[in-house]
Formats: structure tokens, sequence, C-alpha cells
């Protein structure tokens, strides 16, 4: 899902930070700034591309920026918020507005700024008109702002040469904006506003405007609607630009069918030339769409820049034209997408063979200028008569692709309708996972964790579904599907506060101070906001932060992500203990154990399995808590469930112990001290 400048960025084709009306800024949900207005870069006195991937509370506040990133936490949490700091020589009164995706989950940040004033009506009139002038810089872009109670709404130059407005107005009511849209979009365009304002969402429309000599414009404008902190509208913002040059292009069969940057046909052309061949076709006939896109495209683009981008594309275009023949037809559909309608191929092999060879071509090195890049593709096809008669060849050879982009990158993926399946059932499992979030079925087991005189040290809180007809789940039967952005952050909150408060009750409960481990997804480590949130949750349910360890996973450490290194350094500042879980399973492991503030590791319980009878676990299992104990970190053996394990663990000089030796994961009022009586 785009934010509201990338929404319009993409409807408007120009620089998102050039569109926005007044002082308006953008950020994900790790508080990323990922779109500015040039009218705010002026006044904070930084360039938009620097201020791209700041951290949007020290953007926005001088020195300390805690209060701020409270602030922040509280819109992400879904609430429109307003707060005042200070930057450089500015007051700044700040109102905050969550970015609401189509499924209802939190993605973002949209920010309004203005200069603090003793009343409103100042504030919002702080440079506006100034502000919208810069806005308009690339002249081809109109931009507004409306007051939603009042309908006063403020022009730049070209929205108000677009709508046909005397040269010079700034100011128009609502009611004269309205009078210019044909009457035929009037109903669908107010119907579009109030669905985005009721999704607290960004809107984009397209329609025409009629001026007063008649003669019709087609616009596109895309805005959104910035809330006071009673959630009610405050301001309509948003922006037009003038594309009746492109309806008449599109119009015109001569001048629309080609790609400007590589020469192929575009998405609309080629899909008539495959509806054609489709209806042509006879049942005995072979046909197959092929579509790929290039791995690594957006990481070149954003990294090297759109010039070597469009490099990429047009050598890949002209390799493409190469192995164009009366019965092989390439185009491109999408930003780094291609597609090729193949006629008249001698059988599913020489087809594989064919697609081979495109893959090659497009490997090989790319010169840009002084450096080679390599690119991959991943493939997609369709077949037909086999997979469909019509267009929906194109919807499953896409599917194909996308099959692909997971864990088989580079390859060629054929439709098959098993994928159209496991497609429905992903969508059924993540609608059932919401609702399970929202209906409050996940709960809590804790297992014991004891040291080598079988004494209780701590308990790891593991999460459990408690589905309504199938039972009790455990995490391998939907982990997958809650560790994406937008559920693991919401869940991810509930378990920490959760974990905290059994912890508090069960040490009452057992005679003293009981440590809880509490498992981390990678997004929780990427989240800024992290460490604020586990302040919140320690001081709410009173749990020392020292009784505290978060495990995290060796994939979540081979990620280079400054702001991974940045969190675990808050949580150690925090003395919060950090553990790696699974160690051994993982990639460089002894360099992250060097490289970041860990405080214990987990042996991964596939060593321990085999350890009574196979000599290479043995060794590992000898050579982690070895380095281990010497970089002083504690040792935890998982999965012990034999004596035998236990007596070999210790033997080696493991310390800590859990497993169904010694208690089996249980709710918080089950949880007792471990009585099991071992030797050794």
């Amino acid at each position: 899902m785009l934010n509201p400048l990338q929404t319009l960025a993409q409807h408007h084709h120009v620089a998102a930070p050039d569109l926005c009306p007044g002082l308006l800024w953008t950020a994900d949900t790790r508080l990323r700034v990922t779109s500015i207005s040039g009218a705010l870069a002026g006044v904070l006195g930084i360039r938009c591309d620097k201020a791209l991937g700041m951290r949007a509370s020290h953007l926005l506040r001088e020195g300390t920026d805690g209060r701020v990133l409270r602030e922040m936490a509280r819109a992400l949490k879904g609430n429109a918020v307003q707060f005042r700091s200070r930057c450089r020589t500015l007051l700044l009164r700040h109102t905050l507005q969550p970015v609401v995706s189509p499924e209802g989950s939190v993605i973002g940040l949209a920010g309004y700024s203005c200069q603090a004033a003793g009343d409103a009506a100042a504030a919002e009139d702080f440079d506006l008109r100034s502000a919208l002038s810069l806005a308009e810089a690339a002249g081809t872009i109109g931009t507004f702002s409306m007051n939603a109670s009042s309908g006063e709404m403020h022009i730049g130059a070209t929205v108000a040469d677009l709508l046909g407005f005397a040269r010079g107005t700034r100011v128009i009511d609502e009611a004269e904006f309205v009078a210019r849209i044909h009457p035929d979009d009037r109903s669908s365009v107010k119907n579009l506003r109030e669905k985005a304002l009721r999704r607290r969402a960004p809107y984009a429309a397209h329609y025409r405007i009629v001026l007063p000599t008649g003669q019709i414009r087609h616009v596109k404008s895309a805005g959104l609607f910035i809330l006071d902190p009673q959630g009610n509208a405050w301001k309509n913002i948003g922006a037009l630009t003038d594309v009746t040059p492109d309806e008449e292009a599109e119009s015109n069969p001569q001048i629309s069918g080609r790609d400007e940057l590589t020469g192929l046909p575009r998405r609309r052309l080629f899909l008539q030339t495959c509806k054609d061949a489709f209806e042509a076709a006879k049942s005995t006939d072979h046909l197959a769409l092929v579509i790929f896109d290039l791995d690594t495209f957006s990481r070149l683009n954003d990294t090297l820049g759109s010039l070597s981008g469009d490099l990429v594309l047009r050598t890949v275009a002209s390799r493409l034209v190469a192995f164009e023949t009366s019965v092989l037809t390439c185009a491109r559909v999408g930003a780094d997408e291609f597609a090729c309608l193949i006629r008249g191929f001698a059988g599913r092999g020489a087809l594989a063979n064919l697609v081979e060879s495109l893959s090659r071509a497009i490997n090989e090195p790319i010169d840009l200028g002084g450096s080679q890049v390599r690119m991959t593709a991943t493939f997609g096809i369709s077949l037909f008569p086999d997979d469909g008669r019509d267009m929906t060849l194109f919807e499953r050879a896409h599917l194909a692709l996308f099959s692909g982009k997971g864990d088989n990158v580079g390859s060629v993926q054929w439709y098959e309708p098993e994928l159209e399946r496991e497609l429905h059932k992903s969508y059924r499992s993540a609608r059932e996972i919401r609702d399970a979030v929202n209906s409050q079925e996940f709960v809590l087991h804790y297992q014991p964790i004891v040291d080598d005189e079988n004494e209780l040290v701590c308990a790891e809180a593991l999460l459990r579904w408690q589905h309504p007809t199938r039972g009790l789940l455990l995490p391998r039967d939907f982990i997958a599907l809650v560790d994406e952005p937008g559920i693991i952050e919401e869940l991810g909150a509930w378990v920490l506060k959760a974990a905290c408060k059994d912890a508090v009750e069960m040490g009452r409960r057992l005679g003293g101070p009981l440590r809880i481990h509490v498992n981390l997804s990678p997004h929780q480590l990427r989240d800024p906001r992290f460490c604020e949130l586990v302040k919140i949750a320690l001081r709410e349910t009173g749990l020392p932060a020292a009784l505290l360890t978060f495990e995290i996973t060796e994939q979540s450490l081979i990620v280079s992500d400054p702001c991974v290194l940045e969190t675990l350094q808050g949580l150690r500042a925090m003395e919060i203990r950090l553990s790696v879980d699974d160690f051994g399973t993982g990639y460089n492991t002894l360099k992250y154990l060097k490289n970041y503030p860990i405080t214990s590791v987990k042996i991964d319980r596939s060593f321990i399995v085999d350890l009574e009878h196979d000599p290479y676990s043995r060794a590992i299992c000898t050579g982690v808590i070895s380095i281990a104990s010497a970089l002083g970190f504690d040792v935890i053996a998982e999965g012990v469930e034999t004596q035998g394990q236990y007596e070999a663990l210790r033997g080696l000089g493991c310390t800590r112990f859990q497993g169904y030796l010694f208690g089996v994961p249980c709710p918080e009022p089950q949880f007792k001290n471990p009585r099991v009586t071992l030797t050794g």
C-alpha cells in the first residue's frame, strides 16, 4: 500500500515531494520519513532527498525526541493526535493522522505542520499560500487545500488555470469547484471522497472538467483528509494534473501503442493482441503467455538511480526484440515487467528451451558506463488451451510468476490449478488470523527453564492459537501468517504485555522474581518505536526490565539493518537481556555474537536429539558451549527430553536446560516449579 504522497506521485507521474500543499510529510510504521513537501523541507533547512529515511521524530524536533516519539506511537495505534515541537527557530504545531489500508490496518502516518500560534486560525494560515507556490514549482501539478467545514479552497496558479478561473485567483468556494466537474462525474467523485474519509485513506480519481467556454479537460486528482484530534475532517489537501493530452493520445492508436522508453508495445496494445489471438485460435493450436520481471530491479533503481534503471530496461527490451518473429510478440506491461505471446511452438519442451534462452540473454552483463550488472528474471507461464482460452491466461501467468517470487527467485514457474487453490487458501487463512487477533483467540503457555541443580530460573512464553473448531494450534500451524506487517505489531504488543503481566503473577505465586523469555519477530526489531513500547509495557505491568529476556533468531541478525542494531542497543541499555534462539542453524553466526549485544544463546534442538549417539552433534554442542562460555554468555539447551541428553549436556558444561523432561508448556495458572527427580 502506498503512502499518501506516493499515491499522489503514482497518479501524477512526478516526484512525491513536489506535490504536497503546505508543510506535509509521511512516514512508514517504522517512523522513517517516506515523503516530505518542498515547503516543509525549506522550513526545516534540509533537502528533500536527505530527509527521506530519517527518523520522523528527529526531523521534527531538535535534541531529545522522546515526547514526539510517544505522540507518534499513539498515532500508529489509530489515533489522530496534535502536538508541538521546536524545529530550528520555529515552534510548530503538528497534526498526525494514521494512514489505514483497505484491510483496516495502520500502514503509516501523514503529518501536517504549521506554525504554532495563539489560535487555530492563525496557525493554519501559516505560509499556506507560499507553500502552495513552492509545491507548484514544476508547473504541471496543481495543488489545493480546502477547509472541510467552511468549504473555502486555497488553490495554486496551476489549478486556477486548469479550472478556468481568472488569473490571480487563489481562493474559491467548494461549490465553485464542484460546478466545474462534469455533471456525469460529480456523483462518483463525491462518493470516492466520502469513502476515503470513512476509511481515513488517500484517494485518487480521474474525471472531466467543463470550462466556462464549454471545453472539456481530463484531470487526475489525488488527495487525503487531515483529521482533527476528535477524528473529524479538518482539511482536504491534494493535487490535480491535466491529462487531456494523454487521453487524446490513448484514443489515437498510431501513437498510443508503444512504450516511449523501450519501444515495445504497451500493456493495453499487448492485451488486445492476446485477446485477438485467443479468439482466432483453434482448440488444436498451441499458444503460451510468458510473463517475467527483473528480480533485483527495484534495488538497482534505488541504489544507482533512474538513469541506470532506464538503461537496464532498454537493454533488456533490445534483447527481447532479437527473439521476435511472426510467432513471438514481446511487450513491456509494468515498471520492470515484460510479457511474450508465443504461437505455434512444438510442445512444452521446445517452449521451455525458448524461455531458457530468454533467461540467458537477460542474464548477460549490462554495461552501465564503468560498471557492469547482471540481471535475473523470474518467469510465469500459462498455456492455451490447457490453462484457459481467454484473458484469464494473463492472470494465471501472473499467478505462476508470483509463486516463484519467494524461495524460487530466478526460476521458471508453470501455472497449475493448485496455485489458485493455495492462493485462495492463503487469503482465507489471512482473514482468519485477523479475526483471531480481534477475537483474542491467541493465548500464552509457559515452559520452565532450569539450572544444573534443577532449580527454576526462568520461563519462556510460547504463543498458541485456541482455534474455535480446530482446537489448540502450535506456532508451526500459523506463524507464517502471523509474521506479517500489520498483524505482528498488534499481536506482538499483546504478547509482550501479557507475558510481563503473567511473569509478575507467577513470581508472586512462586515466592520470588521470575525471569521471562519472549520471542521477537524481525518486524518488531526493525520498528523504531519498539523500545518505547517495551518501556510502556514494563511500566504498566510492574515487571523490572532486568527480568525480561528477548529471544531473537539468527535470521534477524543476518539482515544488515542499522535499525536492528539500534533497537538491540536500546534494549540492552534498559538492562533487558538478549538471547539468540536456534543457535547454530544460521549463517556466519560467530560474527553476530561479536557485533551484537547478546547475553545468551540457545542450542537448537536439532543438535540435542541425537546428542547421545551422533559424534557430530556432540562436537557441535561442545563447540557452542565452549565458545559461548568463553564470551561470558549463558548457554541454554532446548528440547531436552531424556535423562541421557541432560547428563551429556551437563558433562559438556551446559548450565541451563529446557524441554519436556522438565515440564510441558502450560497456561499461567497451571505453571509451577518443576518437580523432576534427576540423577547425575
